[in-house]
């Protein structure tokens, strides 16, 4: 009884407190329809708010994770026996590594398909240059066939592989939004 008495009582305070909202709605008797429509547009604009809070969750996420030091990178000395080969570009703070520092090429891995692609952390901030692989030395089109995704994430050039040697090429990597240029790293390829 008695907490059914504190409710009557917060009941009639509800009803005095808004008594012209009250006696509006018992006028207007909308139909249930019309009645959820500003608790709809209330929840869109919930999902709104929660929908902009996630993409800054994400973009911050992203700009600490490009933060992160740059793992070691180490020579690997396994020759690409496969038809395409791959190399890993970061970039942190405008520092360019490669993974591996040297690729080497098998010797029987013939028009073998470099394929240097930007992880996803540095493609935030960062993309390859219009020049973005480009070879010292390359005699009788030992690399041809040059390509390069439109945003900038991938690079890839085709390796005859028909001349053994070592061949120095420079990765060229420009800040996303400004065009500036990082300073250049210069790897290298292996034709066993």
């Amino acid at each position: 009884m008695d907490l059914q008495g504190d409710l009557s009582r917060h009941v009639l305070l509800r009803i005095r407190c808004n008594s012209g909202t009250l006696a509006a709605r018992l006028s207007n008797r909308q139909s249930p329809a019309a009645k959820r429509r500003p608790i709809e547009a209330e929840t869109q604009g919930e999902i709104n708010m929660a929908t902009k809070a996630l993409f800054l969750v994400i973009a911050v996420s992203a700009t600490l994770f490009g933060c992160s030091p740059a793992p070691m990178r180490s020579m690997d000395h396994t020759p690409c026996n496969e038809g395409t080969c791959f190399i890993d570009v970061s970039v942190n703070d405008c520092k360019i590594a490669v993974d591996p520092t040297e690729r080497h090429i098998a010797r029987p891995n013939k028009e073998a398909v470099i394929h240097w692609s930007m992880d996803m952390a540095s493609y935030m901030a960062y993309r390859f240059a219009e020049n973005g692989i480009a070879f010292e030395r390359n005699p009788d089109n030992e690399f041809h066939d040059r390509g390069h995704s439109h945003f900038g994430k991938h690079f890839v050039w085709t390796d005859k592989n028909s001349l053994p040697g070592n061949y120095k090429y420079t990765v060229n990597v420009v800040r996303r939004f400004s065009g500036e240029p990082c300073p250049p790293l210069d790897p290298s390829v292996f034709n066993d």
